[in-house]
């Protein structure tokens, strides 16, 4: 509004028209170019920049694009899509006779709608039971499982398998990487990109495989020698996923000519913790204090020179950053504690631990002591 009455003072003051009629319809025209160049303008703008490029997309020239993931494509990398959910079912053969199922058998989940189908034949005896893999229809978070849930089969011979129970997770599904992880890896591809070959390369290539949040490389004992130690969400990661990380080193544009890489899951340092003196020592304390363990375990990676920043350290488990972290989340929920003792394996933990070469950390138990 401020540019229409700003062009209606122009005509008046600089050409003597009125602000009437068609010099009211022109100035509004006007204004409302102005402004649409302007948003133009400055929306072009932050498409310069990976930090502020925008996750929608547009059409250029008759092209359909999308500015991040347009960045995503200078800096090598690829949006991670969604994956399906694998699950490992508990199914009885309740019939009287010996009973095929084929694969493709479908079961369904009724609180969310989600079906899962078999993907191979099995074959039961009479009131057999066997472990089914079973694989979500729909790609997403959406199709994920706990233990113990019950699916119902979704076919006509329901007679023979009336449901099937969740045993474990095979496969835990993501959705679609969202815009800020997306940027974030982007960002930091940009950044560490340097000499091909050089340390956050191999990171990087390891960490576009499904599942695997970090890499760590370190020069080996022999010229041209590279040891590449992955980590999956959960920690270690499947020979499946090592082969594929290995599979996306190796490719011709990427592994310098002679270098010789070894791919090798992280190994864990395992952490147990003793909290004396709970008070009240209730179920929420307890499962907030196993929480903040976990997360700072988890946060904890080993230090490779000339890739992590000295000053970013986050190999050292310290006994008294953990019992600052305990009582911090103790405090929170009004309760107290008297002491939190700390130890590697079996032994007591004094001084700061320092991970190893290719070594993360885990959380083995908390146990409470009055």
């Amino acid at each position: 509004m401020d540019i229409y009455k700003t062009i209606l003072t122009q005509f008046k003051n600089i050409m003597g028209v009125r602000p009437v009629g068609f010099v009211k319809h022109l100035a509004k025209i006007l204004a409302g170019t102005y402004t649409t160049l302007d948003n133009l303008i400055q929306w072009v703008a932050l498409q310069i920049y990976p930090t502020t490029a925008s996750d929608s997309e547009t059409t250029i020239l008759g092209e359909r694009v999308n500015p991040l993931e347009q960045w995503a494509t200078v800096a090598g990398l690829v949006r991670k899509q969604a994956t399906q959910t694998l699950i490992s079912v508990n199914v009885t053969n309740s019939s009287t006779r010996e009973y095929k199922m084929p694969a493709g058998t479908r079961f369904i989940y009724s609180a969310t709608g989600n079906t899962y189908a078999s993907q191979q034949e099995y074959v039961f005896s009479a009131g057999q039971a066997l472990e089914v893999e079973l694989l979500c229809d729909s790609p997403g978070t959406a199709g994920n499982m706990d233990d113990d849930q019950i699916l119902e089969v979704a076919e006509a011979n329901a007679y023979v398998f009336p449901e099937a129970q969740v045993v474990e997770t095979l496969i835990l599904a993501e959705d679609v990487e969202d815009t800020e992880a997306l940027r974030s890896r982007v960002l930091s591809s940009l950044r560490n990109r340097g000499i091909p070959g050089g340390y956050a390369d191999y990171s990087t290539w390891a960490t576009e495989v499904e599942g695997v949040i970090a890499a760590f490389p370190y020069r080996g004992p022999n010229p041209g020698e590279v040891k590449v130690y992955v980590r999956d969400r959960d920690g270690i990661p499947s020979s499946n996923q090592l082969t594929e990380v290995e599979e996306r080193i190796n490719l011709p544009s990427r592994r310098p000519v002679g270098a010789v890489v070894s791919i090798s899951p992280v190994t864990e340092a395992r952490f147990s913790f003793t909290v004396k003196g709970l008070n009240p020592d209730t179920e929420q304390v307890r499962q907030a204090i196993e929480t903040s363990l976990t997360n700072y375990l988890y946060e904890a990676e080993p230090y490779v020179t000339g890739f992590n920043f000295p000053t970013l350290r986050k190999d050292r488990i310290s006994p008294a950053a953990i019992s600052g972290e305990v009582n911090t989340a103790v405090v929170a929920l009004g309760a107290t504690l008297n002491k939190v003792d700390s130890y590697k394996d079996i032994f007591f933990l004094e001084e700061p631990y320092s991970l190893q070469e290719g070594e993360i950390a885990k959380l083995a138990q908390v146990s409470y002591v009055r």
